[in-house]
């Protein structure tokens, strides 16, 4: 498979996997600039997955870790020893999560925006239950895709961030009443909801409301899914209904797949592109 319209785009963004599986997203500039931003997939899927979109680890410039835990980070090793790829983290990472440290390649400004290429990357910071753990606005030629796949609230920065975007990857993590209902021990399910661990459906909408009040074409991609506590209706039902009662109705929202590559976005066009073989 490979890009469609390739020849007309700016920045190409698409998700090689979202959840607690893995989660990575590739993000491509027309001058031929590409970062991943996490690597969590496993290796053999990760690869599989950046070929069926004409490309190879040795194409990236370089990968950006949005925290330590598994899901963002397990190919690291193996992209940096056979790949050897870059890979980059924020100055926290290192100490606080020795097993990474040798795989390291460099770290990022974590206060401030820096460059790769025509790709400006500019982290926040968000609450999580890791040292460190920041989302990402990456912007070219004044477009801008912002993700968000692990925070437990958001506040001003993250609505700013949010607001600022053409296209927004954001955390709905669970469903509320699937949650609660749900086989997880009680202190889990604490976990998940509390203020360090995921965004629900409802957090997710209340976030996007927030931000979206100033009305645009946008693209919503819904991130990190629990297979267990969520649906892809579900979040996207919530999270379109909400919109809708504040009256933003030029959003498109489409939940992320967990395994498969998710839709392409082109940031010239400001819509997504089906992928073909």
């Amino acid at each position: 498979m490979t890009w469609q319209g390739k020849r007309a785009s700016r920045v190409l963004v698409c998700s090689l996997g979202s959840g607690s599986s893995g989660n990575a997203t590739f993000v491509r500039s027309s001058s031929g600039r590409a970062v991943l931003i996490d690597c969590g997939v496993p290796y053999p899927r990760l690869i599989r997955n950046l070929s069926r979109l004409g490309c190879t680890p040795a194409d990236l410039d370089a990968i950006v870790l949005s925290h330590e835990h598994s899901d963002h980070t397990r190919a690291a090793g193996l992209l940096h020893e056979v790949c050897g790829c870059t890979i980059l983290a924020a100055p926290e990472l290192a100490a606080h999560a020795p097993w990474l440290a040798p795989i390291l390649t460099g770290t990022f400004p974590a206060c401030e925006q820096w460059t790769i290429g025509d790709l400006s990357i500019r982290p926040h910071p968000v609450a999580h239950d890791a040292e460190a753990t920041y989302g990402f606005s990456v912007t070219a030629d004044g477009c801008t895709a912002t993700l968000f796949t692990d925070l437990g609230h958001g506040n001003e920065t993250v609505v700013q961030a949010l607001a600022a975007a053409d296209l927004i990857a954001l955390e709905a993590n669970y469903d509320r009443e699937m949650l609660e209902s749900g086989a997880y021990p009680w202190f889990l399910k604490r976990r998940i909801s509390g203020r360090n661990g995921h965004l629900s459906n409802d957090d997710c909408a209340g976030l996007l409301v927030r931000a979206l009040h100033v009305h645009r074409p946008r693209t919503v991609w819904l991130a990190h899914l629990s297979q267990n506590n969520n649906t892809p209706a579900r979040a996207v039902d919530t999270v379109t209904d909400a919109l809708n009662v504040a009256d933003i109705t030029d959003v498109t929202v489409t939940a992320l797949p967990r395994y498969a590559n998710g839709p392409v976005w082109d940031m010239t066009r400001s819509r997504q592109l089906p992928l073909f073989g």
